[in-house]
């Protein structure tokens, strides 16, 4: 705005502008990452698919992003009878042990 009206900006402040804008840039794109990152997990939830949430997890960890999304599926799965649960597990079990007398 000041260099618009023809006004003189030390070089501190232009070099202070351009570091804003890129901390800037860069929290815009975390928060589309993790927004992203959410509606991913919520989609894998769906898909009752509890590896694909952990190697979400581990991705945003990689990141240095929020993974509480990806974490609060994962436990979600686990505890409401998905795969990794005793529940799921048991199941799992009966069902190979049914496809194994059908052979």
């Amino acid at each position: 705005e000041a260099e618009d009206q023809h006004l003189s900006v030390p070089p501190e402040v232009a070099e202070a502008m351009i570091a804003l804008e890129g901390e800037e840039a860069a929290r815009l794109a975390r928060w589309g990452y993790e927004s992203q990152l959410g509606a991913r997990a919520a989609a894998l939830h769906e898909r009752c698919d509890a590896q694909a949430l952990r190697e979400l997890v581990a991705e945003a960890l990689a990141r240095g992003a929020d993974p509480s999304a990806a974490s609060a599926a994962l436990v979600s799965l686990v505890s409401c009878g998905g795969p990794g649960s005793q529940v799921f597990d048991h199941a799992w079990q009966q069902q190979q042990q049914q496809q194994e007398q059908e052979l």
